[in-house]
């Protein structure tokens, strides 16, 4: 068996990859020495993944307790209907920003909360009134974080 087979088997079993797999640096694609390609797992991949995780532990940890988060969305069909409603207006915004567009959406009964970063405070105040302007809409919770 080679080591891609055994690391399957072992990811199957739950232990871990053959850490020399891990650690390889690049891998001939050829055998010309000009076509080498550098494997996902370069030092500046896992520190960038890694700076990635530290960042988003953060928000991960901050959203534990009393946050809304999308786990809490309503399964009705008034409150489905009223994020569809939403979401399809945002998406067909041309002057948002595409993080903008992938805020969350989180209605529970009439109450919607919107959450995620977008680009300016504009895209802020126009994600909330599109919110409040949707039928069913009693009141909103604007979560939005501006980050340029």
């Amino acid at each position: 068996m080679n080591r891609y087979m055994l690391c399957a088997i072992g990811v199957l079993v739950g232990t871990a990859c053959d850490e020399r797999m891990k650690s390889s640096e690049t891998r001939s694609v050829g055998t010309n020495s000009a076509e080498r390609a550098v494997a996902p797992t370069s030092p500046e991949v896992r520190a960038a993944g890694e700076q990635a995780l530290v960042d988003n532990t953060r928000k991960n940890v901050r959203d534990r307790d009393d946050t809304v988060t999308p786990m809490d969305q309503g399964n009705s069909t008034a409150e489905t209907a009223i994020t569809a409603s939403i979401r399809k207006v945002v998406m067909a915004e041309p002057s948002l920003s595409f993080t903008a567009r992938n805020v969350k959406v989180i209605t529970m009964g009439t109450r919607v909360t919107l959450r995620g970063p977008v680009a300016t405070e504009a895209e802020k105040t126009l994600i909330g009134a599109v919110a409040m302007g949707t039928t069913g809409v009693s009141g909103i919770d604007n979560q939005l974080e501006v980050q340029p």
